[in-house]
């Protein structure tokens, strides 16, 4: 969100309120655009993105950050802050890392670096009320993770190393973003604790 520049110098301004999802006002297309809007503006001062949000796509996420990234290295001497709100979790923590300066109010949520799969499985149920599955699928993995059914350990298998390989992506966008001011590297840094916002800076 970003509304309307003046034609004065002044401080862009890109909110991110929300669940960072396609299709809405906090997807990467809406997001990246005001932050062109702002970079491009002559009469920008510097660039503040206040994020509350609790994530969302890891996708979406990393498209912002990529941007972020380019920008900072396009306007080298263009003031630009990520300031925290209330919440600032996982794919929005994921954005706040790629702004070479972080400010968060000392009660602010922060952090929650990792990335979640969630299902459900019915097969008890189904089978106390009588009833049974009858999902049809032309390769073998298309019912994949199927609640209907019991877990397969190699499904289960895949779509860990899936999440591991995107939470790698994502410790490796927070270490490249934050670089020396990260004071550890400790793994539980990125096991998906979150921290106030005082505790995050100290860490």
């Amino acid at each position: 969100e970003l509304q309307a520049l003046p034609h004065k110098k002044h401080t862009a301004v890109i909110n991110i309120r929300g669940p960072i999802l396609t299709a809405t006002n906090n997807s990467a297309d809406n997001i990246i655009k005001g932050l062109n809007k702002a970079f491009d503006d002559p009469n920008t001062a510097g660039v503040v993105v206040r994020i509350n949000s609790p994530g969302g796509s890891p996708v979406q996420a990393g498209q912002v950050y990529d941007e972020m990234v380019r920008l900072r290295q396009k306007f080298p001497n263009m003031p630009f802050f990520a300031a925290l709100e209330d919440l600032c979790a996982s794919g929005g923590y994921y954005i706040a890392a790629a702004a070479p300066f972080i400010y968060a109010d000392k009660a602010t949520l922060v952090g929650s670096i990792g990335v979640i799969l969630q299902g459900f499985g019915f097969q008890e149920t189904l089978n106390k009320l009588g009833m049974e599955s009858r999902l049809l699928s032309s390769g073998k993995n298309k019912a994949f993770l199927n609640p209907f059914a019991p877990l397969d350990p190699s499904e289960k298998a895949h779509a860990q190393q899936m999440l591991d390989k995107i939470h790698l992506q994502f410790v490796e966008a927070v270490r490249k973003g934050r670089g020396e001011r990260l004071k550890t590297w400790k793994t539980e840094l990125f096991e998906g604790l979150m921290w106030t916002g005082e505790e995050a800076v100290e860490l």
